[in-house]
């Protein structure tokens, strides 16, 4: 009944940064969104400030579930002057109180780009993901649902599903995966195929050593007619993550000159006789993951911009005098950067 090219399958893959998803046979995905979600709890309305005057964004998708479990949320030392702009990760005990009833357990999601970067009062930010593996079903399942029915406007019962699973993806994941698409969204069909099966299929080799750098954890396969060789597998959590963390480390947390890194959504922008002029922002019930999560956006597109891969053998010493690249910060500032660029991916 699915047989045959004709057929017009869904595709989704879940990564640790990105979530892919779009129609088989097609060169690229319809969808392309981050693996985060936006959370806001206890009945909290999520929205803007009063002191924004920022405007509430249309496209960002808000789902209201229950759940009982509490999801782990990233947390960092705050810079100085942003310390103000964010609450105290420690809820007090009025907070703790009133989370105990069961109407503060539901769940409001903010998903895609602009759902997840629009600041909201008490809104956290959870990656689902965690080397690599699903550790949280729920907030994957409203990814699904933002990808399938606010972009791609399809309906799961009408479509047989290919997802793609990372090759050291555990059974009780994969029994998981299967419920929820044949239980919930009464899919007709599923197939389910290892990532590094499709990586050697898409350049035509059926037999292939397939090297896969994601934003959580590299790995190297070999693919023999189709199949993985599982004895042969390895992984390490040295991925696009990492790097995102040693490069801020380089550029932001030196000893002798620390540079402090302002978000954008700290910033207040305005022309004042032709020249632009930014003002720092005051928002006291700001998340520390949701700024953790905005200033590691700044330094992957740095890495992403201007990092590079030595060409030889790292040495330190031959790469002090490279020419400096710079980059404007999003407060304006120039950040001249010199061997940074090859330090942090070598």
């Amino acid at each position: 009944m699915y047989g045959g090219d004709e057929v017009g399958a869904l595709v989704i893959d879940v990564g640790t940064t990105y979530t892919k998803a779009g129609y088989a046979g097609e060169d690229l995905p319809k969808v392309v969104i981050p693996t985060a979600v936006g959370i806001t709890r206890g009945g909290g309305n999520g929205k803007q400030s009063d002191n924004s005057g920022v405007r509430a964004v249309s496209s960002a998708m808000e789902v209201e579930s229950a759940s009982k479990e509490d999801v782990k949320m990233m947390t960092t030392t705050l810079p100085p002057s942003a310390t103000a702009a964010v609450s105290e990760a420690t809820p007090s005990a009025d907070t703790k109180r009133k989370m105990k009833q069961p109407i503060n357990n539901s769940r409001k999601y903010f998903i895609g780009s602009q759902g997840i970067t629009f600041r909201r009062d008490n809104m956290d930010i959870c990656k689902p993901l965690r080397n690599g593996i699903v550790k949280d079903w729920e907030a994957v399942e409203q990814i699904w649902n933002y990808a399938f029915t606010k972009h791609m406007r399809v309906d799961l019962k009408e479509f047989p599903v290919l997802v793609a699973e990372p090759t050291f993806n555990p059974p009780e994941n994969r029994k998981k995966l299967m419920e929820l698409l044949f239980e919930k969204h009464n899919s007709p069909a599923t197939f389910l195929v290892k990532d590094s099966v499709l990586a050697s299929f898409a350049v035509g080799k059926h037999v292939a050593l397939v090297v896969d750098i994601g934003g959580g954890v590299t790995s190297t396969v070999p693919v023999h007619d189709g199949y993985v060789l599982n004895k042969g597998v390895r992984k390490t959590r040295m991925a696009g993550e990492m790097l995102d963390v040693a490069l801020e480390q380089l550029l932001f947390r030196k000893k002798d000159t620390p540079l402090e890194l302002v978000p954008p959504y700290l910033l207040k922008k305005k022309f004042d006789k032709g020249a632009l002029k930014t003002s720092l922002s005051t928002f006291p019930n700001t998340t520390a993951s949701f700024h953790r999560y905005m200033c590691m956006e700044v330094v992957r597109d740095i890495k992403e911009s201007i990092c590079r891969v030595a060409d030889s053998s790292f040495n330190p010493k031959d790469y002090e005098n490279v020419p400096r690249t710079s980059y404007e910060l999003p407060d304006g500032k120039i950040l001249e950067i010199g061997s940074e660029r090859y330090e942090a991916s070598e």
